[in-house]
């Protein structure tokens, strides 16, 4: 069995290492893809890259040429979804390096996937990928462990990823059902991959493949834990850092809550009766009085796991 794959790539100045990406999706042993890209309004020399890769691969690419502007990261993809029209859509960073049998492992999931419930039934396989940093050195075998987001202990459906991301869309192959479900991205989504995964956990058949398949480059520093009075990960050390964070987590909990009423207005009528009011309330709990927040904390069951965490969301939300 066959299907084209639209790899969808949004790029912005990454002449440097855009290459060596490029040059993984070409060794790809799932050879039926086409790559679509959208610039964002680079000033280096990103699009003469794409173009002499097109030039060298007739038929394959498509570069999306249009008047928006910069739309930055969430509403590139969300534009180059709205592009695609091939049965099945990978997204792609424009500074990974991907397996060759990246494509080839997610597709035999997905046409399993298929087989059994048929191609109208949206579907999203997604794997794990190694860290290095800009040097090449490891940083994690596992980006999954390394940030303690399995998808194992997200929980199942919508809520237990409400607060919690497992996906990357780098690492994920979607069918034109899902895409087609989620698509546009709505500007209130925290980012566009968050987004297509909140809708796979409501409606679609997922399969997560615990193999790396590509390598995430980490661009800033890798700063370490050493000197520290307590240790990585400890409950300390996670308190300490929320203290030092309140404005920024103040914002994120805030994105969240935005996400949440977004997804709810446009899919509230599809949900069944009880997940729309546990969405509800969830929705709810930005700017309400501190009782009603602890309630529709509660009422959701969607507040993070930690207990230092599930009191910073609901004093900060």
């Amino acid at each position: 069995m066959g299907g084209t794959v639209d790899i969808l790539m949004a790029t912005y100045n990454g002449e440097e290492r855009l290459p060596r990406q490029l040059a993984t999706l070409a060794a790809q042993t799932w050879t039926d893809w086409r790559l679509i890209v959208r610039d964002d309004g680079s000033t280096d020399g990103t699009l003469a890259v794409i173009e002499a890769f097109g030039a060298a691969h007739p038929g394959k690419v498509r570069i999306v040429r249009d008047e928006r502007g910069n739309l930055r990261t969430q509403q590139n993809f969300s534009a180059l979804m709205l592009e695609s029209d091939a049965p099945y859509c990978n997204f792609c960073d424009q500074d990974d390096e991907w397996d060759e049998d990246k494509l080839a492992v997610a597709m035999e999931a997905m046409q399993e996937i298929e087989a059994e419930h048929g191609p109208a039934r949206p579907a999203m396989v997604s794997t794990d990928r190694r860290m290095v940093d800009e040097a090449g050195r490891l940083i994690a075998e596992s980006f999954w462990r390394h940030q303690g987001v399995h998808p194992d202990e997200t929980g199942p459906g919508l809520f237990g990823h409400l607060l919690y991301f497992s996906t990357a869309g780098s690492s994920t192959l979607i069918n034109g059902a899902l895409r087609d479900k989620a698509r546009p991205v709505p500007r209130e989504a925290m980012q566009y991959d968050n987004w297509v995964e909140l809708v796979a956990a409501q409606f679609a058949v997922r399969r997560y493949l615990d193999v790396r398949k590509l390598t995430y480059i980490r661009h800033s520093a890798n700063v370490s834990g050493g000197g520290r009075a307590y240790p990585v990960g400890s409950y300390a050390r996670r308190a300490i850092s929320l203290l030092r964070n309140l404005g920024k987590q103040r914002r994120v909990y805030g994105r969240v809550i935005g996400q949440a009423r977004a997804f709810l207005e446009r899919y509230g009528a599809e949900m069944p009766a009880e997940d729309r009011a546990r969405l509800e309330a969830f929705a709810a709990i930005g700017g309400a009085f501190l009782p009603l927040r602890i309630l529709r904390g509660a009422r959701s069951g969607a507040l993070p796991r930690r207990l230092e965490r599930r009191i910073a969301f609901l004093l900060l939300s």
